[in-house]
């Protein structure tokens, strides 16, 4: 057990030396193979399709020399990958410039957010960021008659997602995720931008969607010009999702995304750290842009005048390693992470919450669409498979190191609020 929690380890450190285009990194002392073996490579090989950085993989490979020497298995099955996210990149293309035509046509305010301004307005080519679904965001008041508007032209809700919208608007960022038929482009709706939890003070600007909206920008893809937030929000939008929203499990990704936006855009600095400071996430901000520097080098961040800011070095270890979570282990992590005690007290209430689930939860559990009273039946098995679940990761020790590692970035985040 402890053996493959270390091979993990290292097949995460080599990861992020293969993603670096810094060469100057802490995990960068070790040539040849990282002493993966068969095992790390095939873990390697895990997170990396998890985390859909093949593509990214690819082209780095082809433009300088790597720390570490991939197997020529894998750099063609990266090749391949990349010639897949070229086509897929055509298809999402489409899907959004319908999106944006009738959503024109409705005359209703949008702005399409992270993957899709990334992949075409920073990174050098589509296919090196693909997307897993298209995000949108609208105006609360608009976000449900829009949704409605997408399934009347061509789009439809899975079948285990059968929460209402109201109910869904009332309790989540976006409402139930829906596919395109005609492409199978999935679509999430945003009526904000991350839960008002996550912001220590509820009058900050990047929770007034409309205010957000207000200061969209117009780029173009195609033969359209497509809407996207602003510079700074965008900046502010992937830390805040990365850092507090997804507490790093939405992959190492964000630093390359983070280096192309860089790299593309010219930032208003001092809007962006007054943004950062109404939210308290100033903390945030410096531990992504550390890590930032510390696998993609030096970038023109201007940082706050006469503020200090000590960033400990095994919290930004911990940070790294923490973005190559095993999703598929960790369903929930909020839950997992609140009832380790990581979290403040608030958040435990609604981590305790999450054990009482709605019956369209259950029913989604049970994937049905019934209605029969008798769906309440099924809290037992449902409340039974999430113990079974939070058990195997306290009882796995690699599982329980990995939450550790998160639960100790958390602590030190939640600090520096005080």
């Amino acid at each position: 057990m402890a053996e493959t929690s270390d091979m993990r380890d290292r097949a995460k450190k080599a990861v992020l030396r293969l993603l670096a285009t810094y060469p100057q990194t802490p995990d960068t002392n070790t040539d040849g193979d990282a002493g993966l073996g068969e095992a790390g490579w095939l873990q390697l090989d895990e997170m990396v399709e998890q985390h859909l950085l093949a593509p990214l993989l690819h082209h780095l490979n082809t433009e300088r020399k790597s720390a570490v020497t991939v197997p020529t298995a894998l750099r063609v099955k990266f090749a391949e990958a990349y010639r897949a996210a070229a086509f897929r990149a055509l298809t999402v293309q489409a899907a959004l410039l319908k999106i944006d035509a009738l959503l024109r046509a409705e005359g209703i305010v949008y702005a399409a957010l992270k993957g899709a301004r990334l992949t075409w307005h920073a990174y050098p080519h589509p296919a090196l960021r693909p997307m897993r679904d298209i995000d949108i965001v609208v105006s609360p008041a608009d976000a449900v008659h829009t949704y409605r508007l997408l399934l009347k032209n061509g789009y439809e809700r899975y079948a285990n997602r059968t929460t209402p919208e109201e109910l869904a608007l009332e309790n989540s960022k976006h409402l139930p995720p829906i596919r395109h038929l005609e492409t199978n482009v999935q679509i999430e709706l945003h009526a904000h931008l991350f839960r008002k939890e996550l912001s220590a003070q509820p009058n900050a600007h990047m929770l007034n969607t409309p205010a957000l909206l207000d200061r969209r920008i117009e780029l173009p893809l195609g033969s359209s010009r497509i809407s996207f937030l602003g510079h700074e929000e965008t900046l502010l939008h992937l830390v805040i999702h990365s850092v507090y929203d997804s507490k790093f499990s939405n992959g190492p990704i964000v630093l390359s995304d983070l280096h192309y936006l860089l790299a593309s855009n010219e930032i208003d600095w001092p809007r962006f750290w007054e943004m950062a400071r109404q939210g308290g996430w100033v903390a945030g901000c410096h531990l992504a842009f550390g890590l930032l520097e510390r696998y993609h080098g030096s970038h023109k961040i201007e940082w706050p005048a006469g503020e200090q800011f000590d960033l400990p070095g095994p919290v930004l270890d911990d940070a790294a390693v923490s973005m190559l979570l095993n999703k598929t282990r960790f369903k929930d992590i909020d839950l997992e992470l609140n009832l380790m005690g990581a979290d403040n007290r608030k958040s435990f209430i609604s981590a305790i919450k999450l054990l009482f689930p709605s019956k369209y939860q259950l029913r989604d559990f049970a994937k049905t669409s019934s209605d029969s009273p008798l769906i309440w039946a099924l809290y037992p098995v449902w409340l039974i498979s999430r113990a079974f679940e939070f058990l195997a990761n306290r009882l796995n020790r690699g599982q329980r190191t990995e939450l550790s590692e998160i639960a100790h970035v958390v602590v030190w985040l939640k600090a520096q609020r005080k």
